[in-house]
């Protein structure tokens, strides 16, 4: 069996609590109010498999980002749990595809957000190959889209591990950032009918998830899912390596 690591962004790094009201109120305080408190799945993993499981994930990470740690760790030869992102994170960094697809193609937002999911599954399939890597995809932050046909090396745990905790359906574009929303409209002043709607719909499939993981005990942080799901997770891992 290949030895198994964990690369994505913040999703993977664990359980996340907030700060006490008076550090975050205080005007000294810099930086995020939300810390990790515990270290879910890597130590889940770690435990039953009977070694430490390397832990590359990074707080904001892209999905690009990802793809970047196989080659900066230089891994070849493992299992890679990667907990996936949502593919407009740092989308202005691509403003040539954006105003290619967005503003001269006029294509929907949903068409434009699938198309480049799935534009970057293929990257990471031709990557994994090349390093005679597996992978385990969880679509954590982000939902993996369902029409997702992953190749002989890749295994999709969930689809929306969000969804699996709430026990409720979170859409595929409830985690579009709005910074990414701003940076599609400042590109025309005349965004089309469709286009419009999408942005609509966003808001709605943000506002709904918020919603629920704010009145939801599994997600301290009010964002990110408890050790008690990554305990749950790291049993549909495990069942996956065999």
């Amino acid at each position: 069996m290949q030895s198994v690591c964990i690369i994505g962004a913040s999703f993977g790094r664990g359980e996340f609590s907030l700060l006490s009201q008076d550090v975050i109120n205080d005007p000294n305080h810099k930086g995020a109010d939300n810390f990790v408190s515990h270290k879910g799945t890597e130590i889940y993993l770690s435990d039953s498999l009977g070694y430490i499981v390397p832990n590359y994930t990074e707080t904001n990470a892209s999905l690009d980002d990802i793809i970047q740690q196989i080659s900066k760790h230089n891994l070849k030869n493992k299992t890679l749990v990667i907990f996936a992102t949502d593919v407009f994170r740092h989308f202005k960094k691509r403003s040539d595809v954006a105003i290619q697809l967005f503003v001269k193609k006029k294509m929907s937002i949903k068409k434009i957000h699938e198309m480049l999911y799935l534009d970057w599954t293929k990257k990471l399939e031709q990557v994994i190959k090349q390093r005679n890597c597996n992978a385990l995809l969880i679509g954590a932050y982000s939902n993996v889209y369902k029409s997702y046909q992953p190749c002989q090396q890749v295994r999709v745990v969930t689809h929306s591990w969000i969804s699996d905790v709430l026990g409720k359906t979170v859409g595929d574009l409830s985690g579009v950032y709005y910074k990414d929303i701003e940076f599609l409209l400042s590109l025309t002043p005349a965004p089309t009918d469709n286009q419009k709607t999408d942005i609509g719909d966003i808001i709605a499939e943000k506002a709904w998830r918020l919603f629920c993981t704010k009145n939801h005990t599994s997600f301290p942080d009010n964002y990110h899912p408890d050790r008690e799901a990554h305990k749950k997770l790291s049993k549909k891992i495990l069942g996956l390596l065999g």
